[in-house]
């Protein structure tokens, strides 16, 4: 705790510099007064009646920054003593050894691999990267550091204010609510460190996958790949939904994941019966991850959830058969222009049968080939497909009956779902229809029901 404090006492004193953009809120005045009873606030002066001047509306430089930051460490002599190595090409002579100590001792990083931009004011995920890593979070691992809010509003850090739109729009009155937070919001504990026995099971499983994860399974080169080990894919196991999503980010690390947790799949969906005409649903996310078990719609939503940021889009992939038939679901990411289209049932199912993984880069071209729409002799046709995004809380509900080719979606959908494909000259075509509270509530609740 006292290096937290530490840290945090360097964080907050070192901002005094850039000029004054607007009056200070409030809320910031609150923050810094909080911390100077701490004394870990000292302000830049005190006024004529002796008050404390904080200067909330101000805003350093990197090179400052980085420099009081090892200054009030008491690192002033080791840093100017050191022969520092780093890869910056644009640090400023007098800051080097302030650089070099912070970056060799991983309290700072570059904007880049060869730039520092120290005559840059510190925006505002710098900050948060300051001081989630004086909290003990790495962020090579916990969190990106051009996107740090993300990991600050999970924890109690940040409310959910700062994004890339306001970034740079950072000031001393940012610092001191942050900072004030830092000394209640939750503190990085290393789930890592203690790695659980593998289990047979796991063995087994981890053993089948890896044969085939250059043949079927067979990712292509330009994914993202892994950045988790197969020993902490198994540490996660036992852990929370959310301590599973900051950790789990790509589509390697989950199949690494539901390997880990070893995921099975039952038979069928939810169904509630309205009239002739039945809801077809399946479990929420929590659901699917607390059981380690999901049918076709409930692991596509666990993997919506834990994927949800992590690419350009993670969606649902969805068509129906014939009448008698059924459907299913699946899923769909995108990055730059590639869309993936994959099944991960396939995986829960038999580790060796891979992921039927299409890629392309046309969203309806690349899901009519993953559902070979175009082949006649297709053993269970698809006679209407369509892709969604959003619906964390689990896949979005369809009605229809055995004798009616239609399917109904909910109204509240519309603007999320793309119509893949159709075949109106056989009735089968989506329709959006409005929906009672009651029928959506006892959705919720059967989606919910542990």
């Amino acid at each position: 705790m006292k290096r937290v404090v530490s840290i945090i006492l360097v964080m907050v004193m070192v901002f005094s510099f850039a000029p004054v953009a607007f009056a200070a809120s409030d809320e910031a005045n609150a923050a810094a007064e909080g911390l100077y009873d701490l004394g870990l606030f000292q302000g830049t002066g005190t006024d004529a009646n002796g008050n404390p001047i904080f200067d909330l509306d101000r805003a350093p430089t990197r090179h400052e920054a980085v420099t009081m930051l090892v200054r009030l460490l008491g690192k002033d002599a080791e840093a100017k003593a050191g022969d520092w190595d780093i890869p910056f090409t644009d640090v400023a002579a007098w800051a080097k050894p302030y650089v070099g100590y912070a970056y060799a001792n991983g309290l700072t990083s570059g904007t880049s691999a060869t730039t520092y931009s120290g005559n840059q004011p510190v925006t505002a995920t710098q900050y948060i990267t300051f001081v989630l890593r004086a909290l003990g979070y790495d962020s090579n691992r916990d969190f990106q550091w051009n996107k740090a809010w993300e990991l600050a509003d999970e924890i109690g850090l940040t409310d959910g204010r700062y994004n890339a739109e306001n970034n740079k729009n950072f000031l001393r009155g940012d610092v001191a609510i942050i900072s004030y937070n830092s000394l209640s919001c939750e503190k990085a504990v290393n789930i890592f460190e203690n790695i659980p026995a593998e289990t047979e099971e796991q063995k087994a499983h981890f053993a089948i996958m890896n044969e085939y994860w250059d043949t079927r399974i067979d990712i292509p080169d330009y994914s993202r790949g892994l950045t988790l080990t197969w020993d902490e894919a198994r540490a996660l196991v036992g852990q929370d939904i959310d301590t599973v999503k900051r950790y789990v980010r790509t589509l390697e690390d989950c199949l690494y994941y539901y390997c880990a947790a070893g995921f099975t799949q039952p038979d069928g969906d939810l169904k509630y019966n309205v009239g002739d005409y039945t809801w077809h649903f399946n479990y929420s996310p929590q659901v699917v991850f607390e059981r380690s078990e999901g049918n076709c719609g409930g692991n596509a939503a666990l993997l919506v959830y834990l994927l949800d940021g992590d690419y350009d889009e993670v969606g649902y992939v969805s068509k129906r058969s014939p009448l008698g038939q059924g459907g299913h679901v699946t899923n769909y990411i995108k990055e730059g222009n590639i869309y993936y289209v994959f099944d991960f049932n396939q995986f829960v199912n038999d580790h060796s049968k891979g992921i039927y993984l299409h890629t392309g880069t046309n969203l309806n071209e690349t899901v009519i080939d993953f559902f070979d729409i175009d082949d006649p002799e297709e053993d269970n046709p698809t006679m209407m497909a369509y892709t969604y995004t959003g619906c964390l809380g689990g896949d979005a509900p369809q009605k229809w009956s055995v004798t009616d080719p239609v399917s109904y979606l909910i109204e509240g959908y519309a603007e999320s779902v793309n119509i893949v494909y159709e075949t109106p000259e056989e009735g089968y075509v989506y329709e959006f229809i409005e929906v009672s509270q009651d029928v959506l509530d006892k959705i919720e609740e059967m989606r919910n029901q542990r």
